[in-house]
């Protein structure tokens, strides 16, 4: 088994950024963004089906590793799908509520690297 060393499970210092978002069926999906410098490091906290846990993990393997501008560029929506080949249709909505929270917490990882003072003040996934 390989470990990607830029999916971690589990973090002592704040995160840089937060993403979190969940579905009408009660799935939810949250992003910690890490910055090492300019490269991300990715912890995830995901409750729902099997199709919301793949496309959580999928923008983990997709980030990891990038810099800020890179992994929002390979984290999108269609960026997911085409990673996940054969995601059913009526499940996409799982790849649009991931690819919604790890936007939100490459936003808020940014705005802390401008204004690192803004982690402290604020709630954490």
């Amino acid at each position: 088994m390989t470990v990607n060393p830029y999916f971690s499970s589990s973090s002592n210092r704040l995160p840089d950024g937060c993403g979190r978002r969940s579905s009408d069926c009660g799935d939810s999906v949250a992003f910690s963004v890490f910055l090492d410098g300019d490269v991300v490091t990715v912890e995830l906290d995901v409750i729902g089906c099997q199709y919301t846990v793949i496309c959580a993990r999928a923008v983990c393997l997709l980030a990891g590793g990038k810099t800020l501008a890179q992994a929002r560029r390979d984290t999108t929506f269609e960026a997911i799908i085409a990673a996940i080949e054969n995601l059913p249709e009526h499940n996409h909505h799982c790849a649009t509520m991931a690819s919604q929270a790890f936007a939100d917490a490459l936003t808020e990882a940014a705005m802390s690297r401008r204004d690192p003072w803004r982690k402290l003040y604020r709630p954490h996934a």
